[in-house]
């Protein structure tokens, strides 16, 4: 497959089937955001929605203190896990940071086998984040 099969879309047209897998996503990461706030975020433009054969990419622009901009791969859903989706379509999404004045693709996994493929793959490790429920 080539970077022609992969899209921004419109989630008014395919929120049929992304919301469901939004909704899954969400439950399995443990994320503290609602479906519909999703779905508001890419109805608004303050999310991007990007579709492929192979499942759905939502992504926000992240500003750092110094005003340099990144563009954060929030959720990624794929109907098939392993086959490197991003890694596929990578140059549509450095393509899309630049066009979004983007300076860095940035994403985030508490699942380490990812960040292991991501480091394999020229992804650098900026900070890691822990967590103690209390």
């Amino acid at each position: 497959m080539d970077t022609f099969d992969i899209s921004i879309a419109d989630v008014k047209h395919c929120w049929h089937w992304v919301g469901p897998m939004v909704f899954d996503l969400l439950k399995e990461t443990g994320q503290k955001t609602e479906t519909a706030e999703v779905y508001h975020l890419l109805r608004s433009g303050e999310a991007m929605l990007v579709v492929a054969p192979e499942g759905f990419v939502i992504l926000t622009i992240q500003t750092e203190d110094d005003e340099s901009r990144g563009l954060l791969i929030w959720m990624a859903k794929a109907y098939k896990q392993g086959d490197d989706c991003v890694g596929k379509y990578i140059d549509f999404f450095k393509d899309l940071a630049h066009k979004q004045e983007c300076v860095r693709l940035v994403t985030r996994t508490a699942i380490p086998e990812v960040g292991e493929h991501l480091s394999e793959h020229g992804w650098k490790t900026m900070e890691t984040e822990y967590q103690l429920k209390v």
